[in-house]
């Protein structure tokens, strides 16, 4: 069963990311490679598959006892006492239970009994029907059972696959924020060695006193300090996105930016315009689409149907059955009515009664509190946006005061009025101003993202990219 159409994501993100390198000696993946095996053979996606295939198998676990029934027998029966063959026969026998409550069956032998002379055929077939109550049979109502499992586990199939899709793609860029801040920590950390450096040279002309050493000796421990904690998170971070995908260990990933990726998936949220919504329409729509309030309703539906047929239960028992056949000089048909009504239980039907009720009102509280629920996520996935948003901004106009703030470091070391380690230091501040701009776009966009997939919404590669 298709769950998702997500390899042309993995075409897209081909085109998106250009393949790189990390170490020699080891097969090297980028994005697209890591989201093709991750379709395949991660955790969650075989758990998804698992779910799937025992679903189905269970539908046809039923219809198997529905289906054609065959058997072959033999008997040869000796009386003890005279030794004499008193039966012998060799039978086929062929039969089925239909889910509307039709059982069909048939046999044929061929044999022999004491007070026969030949060998003779014996054919049987029969047919019966229940009557009444007019309800589903055993089968048929552990079929219905069975369909409504599997419809509930679908419901959720296409949500939690694009939630582990959107997980892995977020998991990959963190990653390579971490990347570029190793990076970013390394220039730092050359720059405050070569200050160092600097200040020692000039701590020996006596230019240069022991505070300004001191000093200069902590930025070093400092970009040391943050320089090791990054390695230290990159390190946790391959790790658990190895597990959250199953990769092998034998493999590198490849960390690079995707600007067009993240530059499409704006898009997309942005022509969504979910902001442009009251809150109570969200929330309308939040319920409607919701996999746990849709899977809770056919619950109550199956509870309505077994509530039904505990009504219909109550009735009498009408069996018909019609049967024709016997030995080759001797067939009869013969028809049977069976007509029965239970006059006392010992109260198993008023038990039985009361535990429908009580599920029933269980369910209406569960609906209840999962609609409550339903509002408390979208809250918070609203504060949660709200805090994005105001991340963003902040993060704006620090990368553009660190932008002046370095354009006017420039021209005063030119002018000779600042020395070029206050110019580094600005420098610097910029380039850190824009590794915290980058993660705070991403961070809001995820955070867009993850309102539109629990409001239903999910990005249509197949619709939206043109290869």
């Amino acid at each position: 069963m298709k769950l998702f159409p997500i390899k042309l994501l993995i075409l897209l993100l081909g085109v998106f990311l250009l393949p790189g390198s990390t170490g020699a000696g080891a097969e090297t993946w980028d994005l697209e490679q890591i989201l093709e095996w991750g379709l395949e053979n991660a955790p969650a996606q075989i758990d998804l598959r698992q779910e799937l295939v025992r679903g189905e198998r269970e539908i046809e676990r039923v219809q198997a006892l529905t289906g054609w029934q065959a058997g072959v027998q033999a008997i040869r029966y000796i009386d003890p006492e005279d030794r004499e063959v008193e039966y012998q026969t060799l039978g086929f026998n062929l039969g089925r239970t239909f889910l509307p409550g039709i059982d069909l069956g048939s046999s044929i032998s061929y044999g022999k009994t004491m007070w026969q002379d030949e060998f003779q055929t014996r054919a049987r077939l029969s047919l019966g029907y229940q009557v009444l109550p007019f309800t589903p049979g055993p089968a048929q109502r552990e079929l219905l059972r069975q369909e409504k499992n599997l419809a509930q586990l679908i419901n959720t199939l296409e949500l939690r696959q694009n939630n582990n899709f959107l997980d892995w793609v977020e998991s990959y860029l963190e990653l390579g924020r971490v990347v570029e801040n190793i990076e970013q920590a390394r220039v730092n950390l050359e720059r405050v060695q070569e200050e160092l450096d600097e200040v020692l040279r000039r701590e020996q002309i006596g230019e240069a006193g022991e505070l300004e050493v001191l000093d200069s000796r902590l930025a070093l421990i400092r970009a040391e300090n943050s320089l090791r904690e990054l390695k230290q998170a990159r390190q946790i971070g391959l790790r658990d996105f190895y597990q959250l995908l199953g990769l092998p260990d034998e493999i590198a990933i490849d960390l690079k930016p995707a600007p067009a990726l993240l530059q499409s998936l704006e898009q997309w949220v942005e022509e969504l315009d979910l902001l442009g919504l009251e809150q109570e329409e969200m929330l309308e729509i939040a319920r409607q689409k919701s996999p746990e309030i849709g899977n809770l309703k056919l619950d109550q539906k199956h509870l309505e149907q077994q509530i039904d047929w505990f009504e219909r239960d109550r009735w009498p028992d009408l069996n018909l059955t019609g049967t024709v056949g016997g030995w080759e000089d001797d067939w009869e048909f013969q028809v049977n009515i069976n007509l029965s009504y239970s006059i006392l239980d010992g109260g198993q039907q008023r038990l039985q009664g009361e535990d429908l009720a009580d599920q029933k009102d269980a369910l209406e509280r569960t609906m209840a509190d999962l609609q409550a629920e339903t509002e408390t996520r979208l809250l918070g996935l609203l504060n949660s946006l709200q805090s994005r948003q105001a991340a963003m901004k902040e993060k704006d106009l620090a990368l553009q005061r660190a932008e002046l703030e370095t354009a006017m470091a420039a021209e005063r070391l030119e002018q000779g009025l600042i020395t070029s380690r206050t110019y580094n230091q600005a420098l610097q501040n910029q380039q850190q101003a824009v590794l915290d701009y980058g993660q705070a776009r991403e961070e809001l966009l995820f955070a867009r993202m993850h309102l539109a997939y629990f409001l239903g919404y999910f990005w249509d590669w197949e619709k939206e990219v043109r290869l």
